[in-house]
């Protein structure tokens, strides 16, 4: 390995938005066949809450992937 680089081990954490509507929820991407995304800056994507079915948009498809470091809680 090279000097130029350093390395730490990281964990992988799945994030999931909790619908703002019922609070028991989560919000995801909407995948279906011609769904869109607003054209901001940035672009907006459309979410469907998997219990109650309201309709939120957010710049992230949630559900999403975070890292952190394996020395942090």
């Amino acid at each position: 390995m090279s000097d130029q680089f350093t390395y730490r081990e990281l964990r992988v954490f799945q994030m999931n938005w909790t619908c703002p509507k019922c609070q028991t929820g989560s919000m995801l991407a909407d995948s279906s066949p011609g769904s869109m995304a607003l054209l901001s800056d940035p672009p907006q994507f459309r979410h469907i809450c998997d219990r109650c079915k309201n309709v939120e948009w957010n710049s992230v498809k949630y559900p999403t992937v975070s890292y952190r470091a394996a020395d942090t809680n």
